[in-house]
């Protein structure tokens, strides 16, 4: 299980999602359902985590990257 740090304006929590796929979807679901910004994102943003380990991010544009900045492929 992989969590998802979604930390903006309008909310700050974890979200345990499936696969980065979901997280991907889980950020960009928030984005527009708050009207999000990309200046409205706070510091851990898109952090994704696997068993307590970052292990890459979702931008904001809901595109995930490993710890090599390298486009996650899913």
């Amino acid at each position: 299980m992989l969590t998802i740090t979604i930390h903006t304006t309008e909310a700050n929590f974890k979200q345990e999602v499936e696969s980065v796929a979901a997280a991907s979807a889980a950020w960009r679901k928030h984005r527009d359902h708050y009207f999000i910004g990309s200046r409205d994102m706070r510091g851990n943003c898109g952090i994704l985590e696997k068993d307590g380990k970052k292990i890459g991010h979702v931008s904001y544009n809901g595109r995930a990257w490993d710890l090599e900045e390298k486009p996650w492929m899913f």
